[in-house]
């Protein structure tokens, strides 16, 4: 039998062959990783879009401080320090130093009156109602030896020990008052309650029997025009979904947009200052869930951080619970000098349900550069009282002053001092400082 051999051209050509076929193979993989990774191919990248920050990042401790100080001094003069004031963040800043050494319900005592020291000085913390359930104390005061979690009804009061580096801590709560000792206190809190250039005299004025505070005499006031900024709202919308490619955008009424990717939804409409942006997430009360306003708060400054993050001077102003429904609901806005920022410019709301964020609303706008700025003088409280008249003050619960604005294009935006009366059952008013006429201005 003959045997049959390989020639070296029939080699040549297998060889040929073989490498054809690798050449082929090798620019398909080529063209499949230059051109994408198949449609039939899941692949889970939740980091993968960047998340823009406009503004700055925040811990959820720096929003936990007194909306004002009050020092009340041994002549019985009542002073008024801004919550973001230098003094202020001195004060806290020494409370902060302190040791905890014991603390006491007093039973049988019940209001706010019963928390009031006999006499000065001390100092009035107005935290709102910020530590309404007590959880938010170890962000408020960080000292050392644990200051219990125990819920505020209303101002908190520090009086210092004479000839001693000792204070007690007071307020009305649930079944009475609590009071608190701390020791090692720095010498610095002591200096500070003294009044300085940044205290502004205040009066107590009876209204509906209810006391007022309000200033003592006409003040000057800034009022500044500023230009706004605004982000590229494209890159803050596809920072709620995990995958902007599924993004599908419906034109609506009024200059708004829908967009969505059949989970969550961001819709971006006109308002007083540009665009307003609304987040929507699937939400459904979950029986039994509560969540106290620490882990709340401790949810949303990263999820607020992750989308756009904070401008200006972002204080917490509001927060509340409602365990019925397992819903928190804070607000953020801006302070302007010491005193808050009405309207809602510079201004987010935040509702939870569950333990996690179902709706933002937020002006994407914000406080860009400080044009101009002028002093004028505003009313005092007793000329306030006087001019706007006892008809329209009937139910008032408080006065407030702060700041309103007034767009005068999508440019550039006027802070005007203005007085906010808030009443029992009905919307606030708001009135020229200067003057006590309405203010009606943009936003508020």
């Amino acid at each position: 039998m003959k045997k049959h051999s390989l020639t070296p051209r029939t080699v040549e050509s297998v060889k040929t062959v073989a490498l054809a076929v690798l050449v082929l193979a090798s620019v398909l993989l080529s063209t499949l990783l230059w051109t994408g990774t198949p449609g039939r191919v899941a692949i889970d990248r939740p980091t993968f879009f960047s998340s823009p920050l406009y503004g700055r990042r925040q811990a959820a401790g720096d929003f936990v401080f007194p909306r004002s100080i009050g020092i009340w001094t041994s002549a019985n003069e009542l002073f008024r320090l801004g919550g973001t004031s230098a003094t202020a963040g001195q004060i806290i800043t020494a409370l902060r130093q302190s040791r905890f050494v014991s603390g006491a319900l007093q039973k049988g005592t019940t209001g706010n009156s019963s928390a009031i020291p006999a006499r000065g000085p001390y100092l009035v913390l107005n935290y709102g109602g910020l530590l309404q359930d007590g959880s938010l104390w170890s962000l408020a005061m960080p000292i050392q030896g644990h200051l219990p979690s125990v819920p505020v009804s209303g101002p908190v009061y520090v009086v210092p020990k004479p000839k001693t580096a000792t204070c007690v801590i007071s307020f009305a709560t649930v079944g009475g008052v609590y009071r608190a000792v701390l020791e090692h206190v720095p010498q610095l809190l002591f200096t500070d309650m003294t009044p300085n250039d940044q205290a502004i005299p205040y009066e107590q004025i009876p209204v509906n029997q209810t006391l007022l505070h309000l200033p003592y005499a006409g003040i000057m006031m800034q009022v500044d025009t500023w230009t706004l900024a605004e982000p590229i709202s494209s890159h803050i919308i596809d920072s709620y979904f995990v995958d902007p490619s599924l993004i599908q955008n419906i034109r609506g009424p009024a200059r708004s947009t829908f967009y969505t990717d059949g989970t969550r939804g961001v819709r971006v409409q006109d308002g007083p200052f540009g665009n307003v942006l609304t987040y929507q997430a699937p939400s459904g009360s979950l029986g039994g869930f509560n969540q106290s306003m620490a882990e709340a708060l401790l949810t949303v400054v990263p999820f607020i951080d992750s989308h756009g993050g904070f401008v200006g001077s972002d204080v917490l102003q509001k927060m509340s619970v409602s365990p019925s429904s397992s819903e928190v609901n804070l607000q953020f806005s801006d302070m302007i000098n010491g005193w808050p920022l009405f309207g809602s410019l510079d201004r987010i709301t935040v509702r939870l349900q569950n333990g996690g964020v179902v709706r933002l609303n937020r002006n994407l706008p914000y406080l860009g550069m400080e044009l101009s700025q002028v002093r004028q003088r505003i009313l005092s409280g007793t000329q306030l009282v006087a001019v706007v008249g006892e008809k329209t003050l009937r139910q008032v619960t408080n006065i407030t002053l702060g700041y309103g604005t007034i767009a005068s294009n999508q440019l550039t935006v006027e802070c005007v001092p203005v007085y906010r009366l808030e009443f029992r059952g009905r919307p606030s008013l708001y009135v020229d400082a200067r003057t006590g006429k309405p203010f009606l201005g943009s936003g508020m």
